[in-house]
């Protein structure tokens, strides 16, 4: 770092760093000063791509560095496949507005590894401040949707976090999201749903299947939810949210069905003209 700092030739300085880059105490910092001499460094860290004890580390150097992306970003999803995914985080922090792309080009890589890595990450991405991604939210959730239909169960879920993390920008993976009501992720699927709303009408008969048949009352609960974010739009099913508010064995339950039922009632003035059996008198 000092010969760096003490405007030494890049030439003399890449070769010293390089050679710290795998220490535990000081890698970081030999990346960070690799990092900051960017251009000068390009030239003699570009042929280390190569080497297979150094690329992962200088491919992460050149990314901060802001390299070419076609060239650095190949071997960044070798990292995470091998399981670097230290080094990848650290590269990521300097990727600005070059992240999310990044992040969605990873959804579609062959390693199981990296689809998890990527979809986890872009649910951190889209935590905060979705007003102002609103295209870029839209454009993740297209290609997320694919990957609910993903082999690997792990990503399926990494996804269905993300969803839900986008709110109503998860429209567009609708379709998909539906068929999983009926299988083992229909819990997260029904509270993905539920951010959506209206748009995920198409979902309320499976919801109000649901609502009546599964055992697991967390599946039931995640259920009403997304029904009353329907709102009018669940049409002749709120009944199912009535016949809960009556039947169902669980207090929680009960309590939450006759809340959103109301609700929904209300909204498409149905309340009082004998929804859920029992007229109006409720």
């Amino acid at each position: 770092g000092a010969l760096a700092w003490h405007g030494a030739p890049a030439g003399e300085v890449v070769p010293v760093l390089v050679a710290l880059l795998g220490d535990e105490t000081c890698g970081w910092e030999a990346r960070s000063r690799l990092a900051e001499l960017g251009d000068a460094a390009a030239p003699h860290l570009l042929p280390l791509l190569a080497e297979p004890g150094t690329r992962f580390a200088v491919a992460a150097v050149l990314a901060q560095a802001g390299a070419d992306p076609a060239r650095i970003e190949p071997v960044l999803f070798e990292a995470l496949a091998a399981g670097e995914t230290d080094l990848v985080e650290d590269a990521l922090w300097t990727f600005g507005d070059r992240k999310a792309p990044f992040l969605r080009a990873g959804l579609r890589h062959a390693s199981e590894r990296v689809r998890i890595f990527c979809a986890e990450a872009l649910a951190r991405e889209f935590s905060e401040f979705l007003e102002d991604r609103v295209l870029e939210a839209d454009a993740t959730a297209r290609d997320l949707a694919p990957l609910l239909d993903d082999p690997a169960p792990r990503v399926r879920e990494a996804v269905l976090d993300t969803l839900r993390a986008l709110g109503p920008l998860a429209e567009p993976a609708t379709a998909r999201l539906i068929p999983l009501l009926d299988g083992p992720h229909r819990w997260a699927a029904a509270r993905v749903l539920r951010g959506i709303g209206r748009p995920a009408k198409d979902a309320a008969p499976r919801l109000a299947k649901l609502l009546r048949e599964d055992e697991d009352a967390r599946v039931r609960i995640a259920a009403i939810g997304a029904l009353e974010a329907l709102g009018k739009e669940a049409g002749d099913h709120v009944k199912a949210l009535w016949d809960a508010h009556e039947n169902d064995p669980n207090d929680l339950v009960r309590s939450l069905a006759v809340r959103a039922a109301f609700r929904s009632s209300i909204e498409s003035g149905a309340y009082g003209i004998g929804i859920g059996g029992g007229g109006g008198g409720r």
